[in-house]
């Protein structure tokens, strides 16, 4: 199908390519060009570790101070809990105290009435008491000034 011609090379094509391939070798400024490309390549390399190390640094630590701070917050977080139960059974106390003490003050003013409502009996009773002497002093009374009528008359 396809016909190929193949020409082999002569001596002086040899040489000629040979010496093409030295003065490439051997062009400074395509050499010191490259080193150039090739140190500058090393030095981002080393720019990127460095970066790159850094950042890793940077998370290692974020993650330490994440640590650190879940810890804390954990810790503020059972204080929180144990306050909060204190409240509770500080307001329950209280409430218990509160209810006793209505009771007392119940209790008393109960007191307070039964007493007030005695003492009205016995003031009741003893202005009934000095009604009754006076009227029986008054009885006397006119009964004498009618007797002494009654004598003078006599």
């Amino acid at each position: 199908m396809y016909n190929y011609i193949t020409t082999l090379n002569t001596e002086e094509e040899e040489q000629q390519h040979y010496q093409l391939i030295l003065r490439k070798l051997n062009n400074p400024p395509k050499i010191q060009r490259n080193l150039n490309i090739i140190q500058k390549n090393n030095e981002d390399d080393r720019k990127y570790l460095s970066i790159s190390s850094n950042v890793y640094q940077l998370n290692q630590s974020q993650e330490d101070d994440t640590e650190q701070l879940r810890q804390q917050i954990n810790f503020l977080h059972d204080e929180l809990s144990k306050s909060k139960q204190n409240m509770m059974q500080i307001i329950e106390e209280l409430t218990q105290e509160r209810h006793l003490l209505i009771f007392k003050i119940q209790v008393t003013i109960d007191n307070l009435q039964q007493q007030k409502q005695l003492r009205n009996k016995s003031i009741h009773s003893t202005q009934q008491g000095i009604t009754n002497e006076l009227n029986r002093n008054k009885k006397i009374r006119i009964v004498r000034k009618e007797f002494s009528k009654n004598q003078l008359i006599c």
